[in-house]
Order: C-alpha cells, then structure tokens, then sequence
C-alpha cells in the first residue's frame, strides 16, 4: 500500500504540538514493511533558525519498518500564503495556486499512491483541497487542529471567489467571469464551496472539535474520534513526591486564549494569603504585547523572583515535567485536545486543569486531575492549596492518570486505532 500524506508543516519545521504528532504518528504507520510512504509539505522554515522563512527540494529518510531500506520521502515543495495576502495582486494569488496544484499532481503521477492522507492545512491553498477531491485517489483527513473552521473562512483563494471580503479582488473576480475565463482558471487551480469538500473518511483528536467542526457546516456527522497519543517509552511515572508540592509549571504560549494571567493572578492569591512558598516557571513565548501585560502584572503584584520565564522545545517538554510539582492549565479557548496534560498524566505530575473544550473529554475532575472554573485565579488558587497539601490525593489522581494514559492513549495504541481506520477508509473507497 502507497500513502501520500500532506501537511502544511513537518519536523524539524513545525509550529507545535500537531505537527509533531502527525509525523509520529506517519513514523508508526511507516512500520508495516508492506507499506511505502511519501509526505508532501510546504518549503516553510521558521525565522529562528536562521532560513528565510522557505527551502525548497529538502528530503529526509523515512525508515520503512524495522529494516535498513531507506527512502527519500518528504518532499517540501508546496508555498504557504503569507499572513496578510491584500498586497496580493489576483494573478500572483493565481500563480501561487497553480503552482502547489502541479506539484501536488506531479507528486500523484510519479508515486501513485493508493491513499492520500491530509493532516494538517492552515496556511496552504485552497485550490488544493479541490484538486484532490477531483483526483480519483481515496482520501482521508486526520483532523488535529481547527484548519477547517479558522483557515478555510479566510483562505485567499477561496475567499475571493465565495466571500467577497476584497472589494478589488471582488471586481476583478466579476470581470474574469464576464470574460468567460473562470473555467480555464478553475481547471488550474480548482476553487469551490470548502463546505462541499468530501469529508466522509475523516477522523477528528476530540467530539469537541467534530461538533465546532459541523456547527460550522462541514458535513462531519459520520467522521470518527481518535485521540492524540503519546509515545509512553518517553515517560516513566514519578514515584516521589514533596510532603507540600510548591513548584508550579505553565507550558504553552502565552496569549489570551492560554491565559497564563490566571496563573499569575492565582499565584499572586497565594502570597497575598501568606503561602510565599510557591513560584511558578512560565516556558513558553508568545504575543509581545500580551508578554508585557505577564511582565507588568508580575511587577504590581511583587511576584518577581517568584516567578519564571523560560523556554522549552516540544522535544524536551517530557524531561521539563519532571523538574515541577503540578501542570496549571489555564485555556479559555474550545482546545482540539489536551495534549500537554496528557503528556504530563503520562509523567505522573498532577494537573489542575480548564474544562474547556477538548479538556472535557480527558480531564475528570478528582478522577485523574483536578478542575477549575475557567478565568477564576481564586478557585486556580484554591485547588492549588487543596492540591499541595494532600498526598493521598496526589497519589490517586496521578496513578489513575498515569494509568489511563499507558492503557488508552499511547502513541502505539492511538496508531492501531489510526491503521484501522485507514484500512475502513481504503474498504469504503472499494
């Protein structure tokens, strides 16, 4: 069986969390020896590391199952729109989509998969999704993030010739029509309702996600729930823990639909009640000017040198868990899934978490974590205490944790559940 997965981003080059699961969980789909792979990805690379932002023709090994055979499987080649596209000019918005339509087709031609996968979507062109609905090829969509509802309302190309939000592009658009040339242009590079797009093989990380995703629109009401997985190897459960847990961890980016302010806000609760023992590391990096809104809240409330901003890479967040007491999760925002407090249950650190979205379907309050009301830094606060100072809870929560992680949602579990529904999908296809 042939697999040609695309993804707008692929490590080393990715943006967070879904990007790394999507290649590990490509990498464990990869074992079958029957199986051949290829990823098809933008020639994106982030700033930091020193690249323009771009780079074309990089490959890097897939290894297919456990043998030595090797092959030259990603392939970064597709554009991503820019962030704001109204310096656009229409023909350079068409040139763009063109050319990631004829590399998508002449990645079809040469590999000729039996399959082609998509995972992630938020930057890429929208005449892409139609040229693949068009292809003949079955295809399926692993659904990790809010690509269909956030992206699609305001991809460029899409959003000129369904949403009119440009008034130039808008009139221009009218005048091609007039011309008779949306048939030749559409031919290049397809253009649709996204709503009509064929999802009936789809698989979303939370029932959260599928309803926002059909409330939408979309027709998802037949698409399945797969969890996010983690691969278990990493993690060993810690097995000791302080007489009073003090040393609070945020991890994530810091912007208003994290919300770290809460965190702050509780933390600045807690010494004002006399408990100056406990300090919080905030890793993560963010918007500037919500940054600066941490920095000065921290200066009112004279927490400095309570608390701390670091920095950690998706690679070595499951040996930071092991330097803290407790996860504070403080989303505000319907999350796809709650990846980090799953990652954290799997390193045996207690969570007290948010309900919101995807959170809900992970998250049992006084089962496996514990739960606050969302924005509420005295409840944050007050289940801080409750927490700390409760080793016998402690000890539930991470070891009914702990537990729920290793038997349902391990990497190599979630990849079994992923294979099958592959397998329905070619069946469906049939």
């Amino acid at each position: 069986m042939k697999i040609l997965h695309l993804s707008n981003y692929y490590p080393p080059f990715y943006e967070g969390s879904t990007e790394i699961q999507c290649q590990q969980l490509v990498e464990q789909l990869g074992k079958k020896s029957d199986r051949q792979q290829q990823v098809l990805t933008s020639d994106y690379v982030p700033q930091e590391t020193g690249g323009s932002g771009r780079i074309r023709h990089v490959f890097r090994e897939i290894q297919i199952a456990e043998r030595e055979e090797r092959q030259e499987g990603v392939f970064r080649e597709l554009t991503l729109h820019k962030n704001s596209s109204t310096d656009n000019s229409f023909w350079k918005l068409y040139r763009q989509e063109r050319h990631n339509v004829e590399v998508f087709r002449r990645r079809i031609d040469e590999f000729r998969p039996d399959l082609i996968f998509v995972w992630g979507f938020q930057g890429l062109s929208g005449s892409l999704l139609f040229s693949i609905d068009q292809c003949g090829i079955p295809c399926a969509y692993g659904v990790l993030n809010k690509w269909l509802t956030l992206w699609l309302k305001k991809e460029p190309w899409l959003d000129m010739w369904y949403h009119d939000s440009h008034t130039n592009e808008s009139m221009f658009k009218h005048l091609i029509e007039s011309m008779h040339l949306s048939e030749s242009i559409r031919r290049k590079a397809p253009f649709g309702n996204p709503r009509k797009i064929c999802l009936q093989r789809s698989f979303f990380c939370s029932e959260s996600l599928r309803y926002l995703t059909g409330r939408e629109g979309f027709a998802v009401s037949d698409a399945e729930v797969i969890p996010c997985g983690v691969p278990v190897e990493k993690f060993y459960p810690k097995s000791t823990y302080p007489d009073r847990l003090r040393h609070l961890l945020y991890l994530g980016r810091l912007n208003e639909d994290k919300d770290p302010m809460t965190a702050v806000n509780a933390l600045e609760i807690l010494h004002r009640k006399g408990h100056r023992e406990f300090t919080l590391d905030i890793h993560g990096r963010g918007e500037p000017a919500y940054e600066s809104r941490l920095h000065d809240a921290i200066r009112r409330s004279n927490l400095r040198g309570a608390v701390g901003f670091k920095e950690t890479s998706e690679e070595q967040q499951h040996v930071t868990l092991y330097s803290y007491d407790m996860l504070l999760s403080t989303s505000k925002w319907t999350e796809p899934f709650p990846l980090m407090q799953l990652k954290a249950m799997a390193a045996g650190l207690p969570v007290i978490s948010t309900l919101e979205g995807g959170h809900a379907e992970l998250i049992r309050d006084r089962e496996n974590a514990l739960a606050f009301k969302t924005s509420n830094p005295e409840d944050l606060a007050n289940k801080i205490l409750e927490l700390s100072s409760d080793p016998e809870l402690v000890k539930k929560l991470t070891t009914a944790a702990h537990e729920e992680v290793q038997s349902k949602y391990s990497l190599s579990h979630v990849a079994n559940r992923v294979e099958s529904f592959i397998e329905k999908s070619l069946h469906t296809a049939a």
